[in-house]
C-alpha cells in the first residue's frame, strides 16, 4: 500500500487515496476516519505527516505515510501610478502577490501577466486574480477612474487697437496656462483671466 504525497493550498480538503491491494477494507487514518479514502482539513500552512493504518482480523499491519503540504493562500493587491485618468491615457497595471496574474473585465478575460497596460475610454473596473508557484491563488479589484475631457470656452476682443487692455476668460477647466507669441511682458494671469496691453498681433494660447 501507498498514500501519494499532496500539495493543496489553504483552505482546500485534503483528499488522500489509499493505492495498492487490500485484503481488507478495514483501514484508520493518522488523523481519525477510517476507509480508503482520507478526508482532512488542515487549517493551517504547513507540512503534515500523515499515515494509513490497514487491519486484517483485528491485527494491524505495517503503516504507510505520506505529506501532504499546506501552502499559504496570496494576498493580492493592485498597484499603478494613480487610479484616476484622462481620456486616451494610458496606464500600466501590476498584480502583486504571487507569480503570475489574470485581469478580467466581467467574465471576459483580457489580460495575462502580473502587468497589463490599460487604456480605458470609460471608468472601469479590472478583477486581478494572482496565482502563487503552487496554484493558491486571491483575487482583488481596482476601479480605473475616467475622468471627462476638459472643455474651453474663451471669450474676449479678437482686434483690438495698439496700447490698448484687453482681456480675456477661459472658462470650463479647472486649471490653466497661458502663453502668449511672441511674449508679451505685459500679460498678467489670475487663473482663467488674462489682462495684457499688446502693442503688436499676439497669439495667446490657453
Amino acid at each position: 500500500l501507498r498514500i501519494p504525497d499532496l500539495d493543496l493550498c489553504q483552505g482546500d480538503t485534503a483528499v488522500l487515496p489509499l493505492q495498492g491491494t487490500f485484503v481488507t477494507d478495514s483501514v484508520v487514518w493518522s488523523f481519525g476516519g477510517s476507509g480508503k479514502v482520507g478526508v482532512h482539513y488542515f487549517d493551517q500552512p504547513g507540512a503534515y505527516q500523515v499515515s494509513a493504518t490497514m487491519y486484517v482480523a483485528s491485527e494491524p499491519k505495517p503503516p504507510v505515510y505520506a505529506w501532504v503540504y499546506v501552502h499559504e493562500n496570496p494576498t493580492a493587491t493592485v498597484t499603478a501610478r494613480s487610479n484616476e485618468i484622462c481620456a486616451g491615457d494610458t496606464v500600466k497595471l501590476t498584480g502583486v502577490g504571487g507569480v503570475t496574474a489574470s485581469w478580467y473585465v466581467g467574465p471576459a478575460l483580457v489580460a495575462e501577466g502580473r502587468t497589463t497596460v490599460v487604456s480605458p475610454q470609460q471608468t472601469t473596473t479590472y478583477t486581478c486574480i494572482v496565482r502563487t508557484a503552487f496554484g493558491c491563488l486571491d483575487t482583488t479589484q481596482f476601479t480605473l477612474t475616467v475622468k471627462p475631457t476638459a472643455t474651453l470656452q474663451l471669450a474676449g476682443p479678437a482686434t483690438v487697437c495698439a496700447g490698448d487692455s484687453i482681456e480675456l476668460v477661459a472658462t470650463g477647466t479647472e486649471g490653466y496656462q497661458w502663453t502668449s507669441v511672441p511674449t508679451d511682458a505685459t500679460m498678467q494671469v489670475q487663473g482663467g483671466r488674462v489682462i495684457a496691453r499688446p502693442t503688436q498681433t499676439t497669439r495667446y494660447t490657453c
